[in-house]
């Protein structure tokens, strides 16, 4: 049996391919299968992918690329490639980003010697010239791990977790389709479920601040694009948590989470009817924002003074007294 699968969206990433896919067929780990997703990419991503491959005749048999019938986004090409999974164990990996050559082994060995659902490891952030080492777990006790996912206190990125593939197939399980807010929308549904959580404390993976990815995108019509695709997922992450007994922290967390990504229309809510939108999204938490004592203050004061119709007014004086300090 593979031990294995890796998840690969592909899309629009010619300039790093090559890169990814040399860290990925690389690995020490003998047994592993790589499911690369093509989203219909525009440009020569899969031709560079298909050159690579045929450096690597020892893993061709377990590279398997698939196509999308339209572009869907990394969300439904990541759960297209889930269903295509025949590994022990899953994780995903993004194609602009690389990693270390022993990760997928260790992670597995991990997952093995303490007989865990999910071990979490760390990851660098990197632009290239510098890198900066992201801790992505502080307690493995489930309801901390899902605590700190939700107060985004650790990274929800499903680059750096490692899951028992039959994780997937459980019932309860209501899968991102959109593609702001996936990872935590996803991590979170499987943390809960899994029984054992462990932690590699190193950094294996690499995550590259690509200057042109399309979560770097600003514009009246990308914010709002990222606030109806990221409210969608955070419904969806609500709806799990509907019918189940969870602590008050957990609560608090769905709250914070709710409030971080209405947010998201900040950037335009100059515009009355972005506004009008902001207000009117998820109101039914604002007493509980304000009254809860496990969310910061300045997350409650930016939410008065989103209230009251301040926030274009003191994010411009805010700026201002930066610039002349």
């Amino acid at each position: 049996m593979v031990k294995v699968s890796v998840i690969i969206p592909v899309y629009n990433v010619e300039k790093y391919i090559e890169r990814c896919a040399i860290s990925l067929f690389e690995q020490t780990l003998d047994d592993i299968e790589y499911i690369f997703i093509d989203d219909c990419t525009p440009d020569n991503s899969i031709t560079i992918l298909n050159t690579i491959v045929d450096r690597y005749p020892n893993r061709k048999p377990n590279v398997h690329i698939f196509s999308m019938q339209k572009n869907s986004g990394q969300a439904l090409a990541r759960l297209y490639g889930f269903k295509k999974a025949k590994g022990e164990f899953i994780i995903s990996c993004d194609s602009d980003d690389w990693v270390e050559k022993e990760m997928y082994e260790c992670l597995y060995n991990k997952a093995v010697a303490d007989k865990a659902d999910v071990v979490i490891c760390d990851y660098f952030q990197s632009n290239e010239s510098s890198k900066k080492h992201i801790v992505s777990c502080f307690n493995t006790n489930r309801d901390a791990v899902l605590a700190d996912l939700l107060f985004h206190r650790i990274p929800g990125s499903l680059c750096c977790k490692l899951f028992k593939t039959n994780m997937f197939a459980i019932n309860n399980i209501i899968f991102p389709s959109s593609s702001i807010a996936e990872d935590v929308t996803l991590s979170v549904q499987l943390i809960w479920n899994a029984n054992k959580i462990s932690y590699l404390n190193k950094a294996f993976y690499y995550y590259c601040i690509n200057p042109n990815s399309s979560t770097r995108k600003v514009g009246e019509q990308v914010y709002l694009k990222k606030y109806l695709a990221a409210i969608e997922n955070v419904n969806k992450l609500s709806s799990f948590f509907n019918d189940k007994d969870i602590s008050k922290e957990i609560r608090d967390g769905i709250v914070f989470i709710k409030n971080y990504e209405r947010n998201i229309l900040i950037s335009i809510i100059s515009k009355f009817k972005y506004y009008k939108m902001w207000l009117t999204t998820f109101p039914e938490i604002n007493i509980r924002l304000l009254l809860s004592t496990n969310i910061q203050k300045k997350y409650k004061i930016r939410f008065i003074i989103c209230l009251l119709g301040l926030y274009p007014t003191c994010s411009y004086f805010k700026k201002l007294v930066k610039k002349t300090v």
